[in-house]
């Protein structure tokens, strides 16, 4: 089952709504058992190991551990077949987010940009919460539920009637058996 809105605020705030009645008010960013959703491609790369998790490919949360990478507070969030996803601990306003900025600013004041890449690549693994995504990314699966957030599709204004009841179609269409319509 998934909940299928429009624009990413509304996708926000639906999974974090979601998240809290599903698990009680979780007190811990991430929980085993939990599906996360991939916002980007994530690369990673050594001497020993390497692998790539794609943009939009969703994913079962099998283990959470505490960690740092060069003094920054880290999650590594492990799912399939051994990788681990490493996300900044805390909301975009922590202290680890903080130290993560001023590292960035000190690579690109100092123009050393092979360190500024690297260490953004291998700090942040952008994904969230799996409970609802936007219609493009739902393109291509099928659940056997869709719940629709057609007031959220319909009401963007700065696309046209056409784009709106594209992204809708996409968004029913994705259901095997039921389709929900959330007003």
């Amino acid at each position: 089952t998934k909940l299928i809105a429009y624009r990413r605020a509304t996708v926000k705030d639906y999974n974090k709504f979601l998240r809290n009645y599903i698990h009680y008010d979780p007190v811990s960013e991430y929980i085993v058992g939990e599906i996360i959703y991939m916002n980007g491609n994530y690369y990673y790369n050594d001497s020993n190991y390497s692998y790539r998790v794609n943009n939009a490919s969703e994913h079962i949360i099998k283990s959470v551990e505490n960690s740092e990478l060069d003094g920054i507070p880290i999650h590594l969030v492990g799912i399939d077949n051994g990788i681990f996803l490493p996300s900044l601990q805390g909301p975009r306003n922590s202290i680890s987010m903080e130290m993560y900025r001023d590292r960035l600013e000190d690579y690109r004041a100092s123009k050393d940009w092979e360190n500024y890449w690297n260490f953004k690549d291998s700090v942040f693994a952008d994904f969230s919460y799996g409970y609802c995504l936007t219609a493009y990314k739902a393109q291509g699966s099928t659940y056997t539920n869709a719940f629709v957030e057609a007031k959220d599709i319909l009401a963007v204004k700065k696309i046209t009637a056409k784009r709106k009841l594209q992204a809708l179609y996409t968004a029913i269409t994705r259901a095997r058996e039921n389709v929900f319509f959330i007003q």
